[in-house]
């Protein structure tokens, strides 16, 4: 039972984010190049270790309002089938172990993997009881994991990707605060989020205002002289920017109405339509090579 409970404290669901570390070998045209693929993999599970061991040192702060919580309470430490002791010493083994598979694979990628650990306890010690400081944080953590991969492969991201990928995410940031602040509301629960009930109109545009800009830093992308030289059918990459912005407006419908789970990593690896999406995605832009 005790490692199944660690199993459980890892969040495994969550490693489904660290796809991102695979964007920087798909836009830079090498994603056949299988000589890279060790160092991406190893860039791909030293985050899955970095995030885990993040989630320990953030469920040990929040202990005591995780045991109130309907769905947290049921997590191990919260529950009490784990020590808090316990997780401690779980947390530095894999922030230990993230470390040793990021100097494997090179510095630069030990240093990005340092910088995202740190970020992360810092969201959890401060940001996240700070108003729009917490959404940037968790925007900056998912940028971080698109600069892990490509120091992973030895090339640069992109303004275009970065900024896209800034807008991108801070959108979702907005859209798990919006959700969580739903419901708050709607079962009476102690806040968990810096934002109050008159915030929402607020997190629902700014949210949905990001994800049309990041579509238009996409649009801009696929336009730009050097893209359009560099893949052989640029036009295919149209359908990517429908289809990311369908998706990221469907969560915000779906927010709206009340249908989205806070989790929302958890909830896009059980949508088939979003699986499906992402499926696309890759394919079109292999196809556009």
């Amino acid at each position: 039972m005790r490692w199944r409970d660690l199993l459980i404290q890892m969040r495994p669901a969550h490693w489904a984010k660290n796809v991102l570390v695979l964007v920087p070998i798909l836009t830079s045209q090498q994603f056949f190049s299988v000589s890279l693929w060790p160092s991406v993999l190893a860039t791909f599970a030293a985050f899955c270790l970095a995030a885990s061991a993040a989630y320990q040192l953030n469920d040990l702060i929040d202990l005591e309002s995780d045991r109130l919580h309907e769905q947290k309470g049921r997590r191990p430490l919260a529950a009490g089938r784990l020590s808090p002791r316990t997780v401690a010493i779980f947390g530095i083994a894999l922030a230990v172990g993230a470390g040793a598979l990021a100097l494997w694979t090179n510095l630069m990628v030990a240093a990005i993997a340092a910088l995202y650990v740190a970020l992360s306890a810092l969201y959890s010690a401060v940001l996240k009881r700070i108003a729009v400081a917490d959404v940037l944080a968790l925007a900056a953590l998912y940028c971080g994991r698109i600069f892990g991969g490509a120091a992973a492969i030895g090339v640069i991201v992109s303004p275009y990707l970065l900024a896209f990928s800034l807008f991108l995410f801070l959108s979702l940031a907005l859209m798990k605060r919006y959700v969580a602040l739903a419901a708050n509301d709607a079962n009476g629960a102690p806040a968990r989020t810096p934002y109050r009930k008159q915030d929402s109109t607020f997190l629902l545009m700014i949210g949905v205002a990001a994800a049309l800009a990041s579509s238009l830093l996409l649009g801009l992308y696929i336009n730009d002289a050097s893209v359009r030289i560099r893949f052989s059918s640029p036009d295919l990459l149209w359908g990517v920017l429908l289809a990311l912005l369908y998706a990221v407006l469907r969560g915000w419908l779906a927010a709206t109405r009340g249908r989205l789970d806070e989790d929302l990593a958890h909830a896009a690896i059980r949508d088939p339509v979003l699986l499906t999406i992402g499926a696309v995605v890759v394919a079109l832009f292999l196809i556009a090579y």
